[in-house]
């Protein structure tokens, strides 16, 4: 039998795509034909993820997603580099294990259609590491650039490469962890992996094929008959003489990043799609046929209305639309050449279906032979079965037993290991109504169905459920048994792991920087020196004072020196060398931190004295609301949460500050509290600066409580006054439970009946006479404050002890990273966006940062994209109709916001997950950061694109900061720079605006040392020693230029060694060291035992350490601050010994070797 002339119908579907899943898989043997490939059409990116996870449920054999491009060919924008990471390795699997094993590969149809790298291409393109092998170094090298990898400090991401001596790091695709490559000449020593957060080393492999990165590859066998190809095309086509120089030249570089797909038809003779890939045997497998021709149909349109905008710009695409995309006559060709799989509830053979979509089929098949009555589960969720929170959780469970009891087998997929003991948890908290069977040992795939009747709970991910009537099988997703998946939130696939926001630290200086020595004050960093003082080289850090004054400090010292970290609107002033200005200015900063310090301990200590009202703990009506949560909680949310509970039970009035950015998770902390008070009787009042955050805010309460009995209510000035009034008697009187409102709830006529628990979002935002209010209405009620602006790690840990703090650092787990592109402002990528965002019932912010013009952007939009609703909002708007025009797109009743940067902070809406940046190149790194963390904080995949007039004419800076913004999500740096303005207003924020000014006269590292000093004064702390010892030894103690090439790097090395505080994290320094830049150099050792040396001079009061050689002899001369040596005695015996003299002068002299030092200052301490 032809395979080509095969029709199946997978048969009797429940309308959910996992049921075809597990149809294939239990009658996978009854087909006709054995196939190595089963490739899965979707229509689109989303639904082809969603159809991975239930074939990962169900079958053991490799499953993997060919994704589709976010962008057309021949469109200035630089591609995504993950998902070209992603289309190579899918491509390689393909190639690989498609040999030896059955793959099911799932892609969208418009991924089907785009051209890309030959096969024969990517084999030859293939490079192969072994260790023993000998290589030619500069060849890998040279491999690398040609096939997309970038060349960086650090290792972080895939794409990237660093070489230091004999160790050359690579982020190759289709691998966790990226390796380290170890060199013995041009011998392969060893291959590691190693973590990308910490960059050690953390196993090993034998052997690795390295992946390109792009579908474009530069060697040089291509790059020539490229260069013939467009000399050939150029005249024809219109291209200028400079145009060709250009691209001839960046091919023979190998650097072209925006357009580079826009080369396939020069570089390949001739490129393919997967389906030369995948050959004849496969089987393809579709819910709908039409709907999917239909799907291609839409995006040939689109493709080819964009190739006609391209065309008119210069210069114009070098190929036509036929070598970038598939038409989708090929792609009917393509299909009416296989077999072909629908799956569908009720099949009708309609003669046209097959003729002009798969063409006309001898063989039709159908699976199972008999249907099978496949159905949605019946509703079975934990929340559906307790009559809204008002009875405990056995009703529940006693009707689980009775399913149980007809032989029913009931299996549950969990996300994770967590989400598998939460739900095993939350059924077993009824000691008196116990499940009569129970199993939480089970993994996907699920291979062989559980014989005996019971609950099944599987870690792994199915996107819903289903029923198999006949067999009493019912299989339910996540969230269908812990909520009615209509109501709940989609979960989502997250690629990159979560993680914290990272501490401002000082990662790095660089020439020109504003840094801080703690005695000398301000200067400027100027460069990186090695000089030789004494006849000993070393290295120095040259700072530029006041009137040209030089100071060279070295390295070693390197811990008295911080970067300036002031806020961006004010220029601090140079200090002079040898004057007193700088004392006077830490003088005036401790007299104003003290001030402020004083006051935050008078206000503690009167809480400390003051009595509220004790909460019950929570019961299991409280477990309810909080199963209910959509989410698995994050750590930090359960901490926070614990936090707040903990204050609520005690007697004392709770005055706690929840810290988290936006979609952090802070609201639900907020509402399980609210929950607990109302559940003990009390009111709530939820306070919130603007009519748009009490707006949001009564939204998301209404939805979270919908299904408990609490009655809700907010105001402001969008209620009438007949409104108004019925909420403010509700409150007066009691039957209104919780209150959300602006300022309006400070004022006389506001009374609570039972006040418990007041909630303040971001309080800084209010004036100084409703912050009096507040301080009336916070005197005997518990008070969370909650805030979206960061506050620095080391100011949470000056201030414990004295302001109650939380802190959500780490993002949601199933928050997927907002997907950013870097593209010139090009009507074919604003329709795609548009469209794309509209077509999911989507909301879209364009942000165009000048009141001037806003009006005619918007007009150019609306020509652009007709059948969006378009308005525009900014900061010199009436307030009133602000407000509406947001009030009306929070509601749905725009489409697309053209608005200023007024939407940075505090607004939070899941349906706008688009933005658009216009001149994204003007503005901040941090301004960049907050703008696109409005977007991508629901369940659907936010999108943030960066605009610029021209991506080659970038400046330098703007570029580093737009890259920055492209990288935030796999990369640190970025993100931490971003965050350093944002922490330091958060400081302010905190502290009071007036510290702000503060913070910008001493950098704000220094004042918030000083903070942390004037605050453990007043709490009667010991102060910690602030010795910082001198050490004068004639030994070269530096990270040499041959062993760390980098200057920044070199400067980020010296200070974490200078942070170091004891021999166990000097010992993990110098590990790191040594895996990551290979064995440690004898100066570099010596930095490290002088360090090490310092920490022990500190604890004998030390301030310095001078050798001095004699013709018989060394010693090393100590001396001892005004304090003198803390154990006296052991100096003393020191001395009888013989082994040391006390000097005139005090100081102690000490005869010894270098190597024999660390033992004699041991026995000192």
């Amino acid at each position: 039998m032809d395979p080509r002339n095969l029709l199946i119908f997978i048969q009797g579907l429940s309308n959910r795509p996992s049921s075809a899943a597990w149809l294939l898989k239990e009658y996978k043997e009854s087909l006709p034909n054995r196939f190595r490939f089963f490739v899965w059409i979707t229509k689109d990116q989303e639904s082809a993820e969603e159809r991975a996870k239930d074939l990962k449920f169900f079958f053991k054999q490799p499953v993997v997603i060919y994704p589709n491009r976010f962008t057309l060919p021949y469109v200035h924008m630089i591609p995504d580099a993950e998902i070209s990471a992603e289309r190579i390795s899918t491509l390689f699997e393909i190639l690989e294990m498609g040999k030896e094993e059955e793959i099911h590969i799932i892609t969208p149809v418009r991924a089907v259609m785009e051209y890309t790298v030959p096969k024969d291409v990517l084999n030859a393109g293939l490079e192969y590491l072994e260790e023993g092998e000998e290589v030619d170094r500069n060849a890998i090298e040279r491999w690398l650039v040609e096939s997309g990898y970038e060349q960086n400090r650090r290792v972080e991401k895939v794409g990237e490469f660093s070489k230091r001596g004999d160790i050359l790091d690579i982020f190759p695709p289709r691998t966790k962890f990226p390796l380290r490559i170890i060199f013995f000449g041009d011998f392969i020593e060893e291959i590691r992996t190693f973590d990308p957060e910490t960059q050690r080393s953390v196993g090993r492999v034998k052997q690795w094929f390295l992946l390109p990165c792009i579908e474009v590859f530069f060697n040089k066998d291509l790059v020539g008959p490229a260069c013939e190809q467009l000399l050939m095309r150029a005249e024809s086509i219109g291209w200028s003489s400079e145009d060709v120089v250009t691209i001839m030249n960046s091919l023979r570089e190998g650097i072209i990043e925006e357009n580079v797909l826009s080369l396939l038809p020069i570089l390949y003779n001739r490129p393919e799609t997967l389906l030369d890939y995948i050959g004849d045997n496969a089987l393809f497998i579709m819910d709908d046929v039409s709907s999917i021709i239909e799907e291609a149909t839409i995006f040939w349109e689109r493709a080819n209305s964009a190739y006609n905008d391209a065309k008119d710009k210069l210069p114009p695409p070098i190929g036509s639309l036929e070598e970038y995309i598939l038409p989708v006559d090929g792609l009917k060709d393509a299909f009416k050449k296989r077999p072909i799989a629908i799956c569908k509830k009720e099949v009708s053979l309609e003669k046209t279906l097959f003729e002009i979509h798969i063409g006309q089929r001898d063989t039709v098949e159908r699976i199972p032979k008999a249907p099978l009555e496949l159905t949605p589960p019946t509703n079975i969720s934990i929340i559906s079965s307790t009559g809204k929170g008002k009875e405990s959780i056995a009703p529940f469970l006693e009707h689980l037993n009775n399913r149980i009891r007809d032989g029913e087998r009931i299996i549950v997929s969990c996300s994770n290991e967590k989400t598998v003991k939460r739900i095993s948890s939350l059924l077993s908290i009824s000691p008196e109504h116990q499940l009569l069977g129970l199993d939480s040992s089970l993994k996907a795939p699920i291979e062989i169905l559980p014989d005996d009747p019971g609950i099944y709970l599987v870690e792994g991910e199915l996107s819903s459920g289903f029923s198999i009537v006949e067999k009493g099988i019912t299989f339910l997703s996540e969230d269908e048994f812990l909520g009615t998946p209509k109501e709940r939130k989609k979960k989502s696939v997250s690629r990159t792991k979560a993680r914290k926001i990272a501490p401002v630290e000082l990662e790095e200086l660089a020439p020109g920087d504003i840094v801080v020595h703690r005695d000398f004050g301000l200067g400027i960093f100027r460069a990186l020196e090695t000089v030789e003082a004494g006849g000993i080289p070393g290295e120095y850090l040259l700072l530029e004072y006041r009137d040209g004054d030089k100071l060279y400090l070295p390295v070693d010292r390197i811990g008295l020196l911080q970067r300036y970290k002031g806020l961006e609107d004010k220029v601090p002033r140079l200090d002079k060398l040898g004057g007193t200005s700088w004392e006077l200015t830490k003088k005036r900063v401790k007299k104003a931190i003290l001030e402020i310090a004083n006051e935050l301990v008078d206000l503690y200590a009167l809480r400390q004295v003051q009595r509220g009202y004790a909460f019950n703990p929570p019961d299991a009506m409280y477990h309810e609301f909080e199963a209910d949560f959509p989410y698995e909680d994050t750590a930090d949310q359960k901490r926070a949460t614990f936090e707040i509970l903990k204050d609520m039970e005690s007697p004392k009035p709770m005055d706690r500050l929840l810290c988290g950015d936006v979609g952090f998770g802070k609201t639900e902390v907020a509402m399980r509290a609210a929950f607990l008070a109302v559940e003990n009787g009390k009111q709530v009042g939820v306070l919130v600066p603007t009519t748009l955050l009490a707006e949001q805010h009564e939204r998301t309460f209404r939805e979270r409580f919908k299904r408990f009995p609490v009655k809700i209510a907010a105001i402001s000035r969008l209620k009438s006054r007949k409104e108004q009034r019925e909420i403010l008697e509700g409150v007066r009187n009691g039957s209104v439970d919780i209150v959300i409102g602006t300022h309006r709830l400070l004022q006389a006529d506001c009374t609570f009946k039972d006040l418990g628990l007041l909630i303040i979002d971001e309080e800084h935002r209010f004036g100084v006479r409703h912050k009096e209010r507040l301080k009336q209405l916070k005197k005997n009620v518990d008070c969370l404050s909650l805030t979206a602006t960061p506050i620095p790690r080391t100011l949470q840990l000056s201030l414990l002890g004295i302001r109650d703090l939380s802190v959500i650092e780490t993002p949601p787990r199933d928050r997927r990273p907002v997907k950013t592109f870097l593209s010139e402002f090009d009507p074919p990528v604003i329709k795609d966006a548009f469209r794309r965002e509209l077509e999911r019932g989507g909301q879209i912010f364009y942000v165009y940062n000048r009141v001037k013009g806003i009006e005619r952007m918007a007009e150019k939009l609306k020509a652009l994209v007709p059948e969006a609703r378009i308005d525009v909002a900014h900061g010199q708007m009436d307030e009133s109709k602000l407000e509406d025009v947001m009030v009306r797109f929070i509601r749905g009743e725009i489409d697309c916001l053209v608005c200023t940067t007024i939407i940075e902070s505090g607004i939070d809406i899941p349906s706008a997950n688009t933005m658009l940046i216009h001149r994204a190149d003007t503005l901040g790194l941090a301004q960049l950061y907050q703008l696109r963390g409005r977007v991508g904080r629901g369940a659907e995949q936010g999108y943030a694109y960066l605009l610029v007039p021209d991506i080659a004419k970038i400046p330098k800076d703007a570029r580093k900061r737009l890259m920055a913004v492209l990288e935030m999500e796999t990369k640190g740096g970025g993100l931490t720079l971003a965050m350093e303005d944002l922490k330091i207003r958060g400081a302010g924020n905190l502290l009071g605006t007036a510290q702000s000014g503060q913070i910008a006269k001493v950098g704000y590292d220094l004042f918030l040392e000083l903070l942390k000093e004037a605050v453990d004064e007043l709490k009667g702390v010991p102060p910690e020693e602030s010795i910082h010892p001198e050490v004068n030894l004639k030994v070269p103690a530096y990270i040499p230029e041959e062993y760390c090439k980098d200057v920044s790097e070199r400067l980020r090395l010296y200070r974490t060694i200078s942070q170091c505080r004891d021999s166990q994290e000097l010992e993990e320094k110098r590990a790191y060291l040594s895996d990551v830049y290979g064995p440690i150099p004898v100066e570099t050792e010596n930095l490290f035992a002088i360090t090490e040396l310092k920490l022990l001079l500190k604890k004998i009061h030390c301030v310095r350490l001078d050798e001095q050689h004699t013709k018989k002899d060394t010693r090393f001369i100590l001396t001892f601050d005004e304090k003198g040596p803390p154990n006296l005695e052991k100096v003393v015996n020191f001395v009888k010994s013989g082994k040391g003299s006390l000097m005139p002068d005090g100081r102690l002299a000490i005869t010894t070797s270098f190597s024999m030092l660390k033992e004699i200052l041991r026995g000192l301490d």
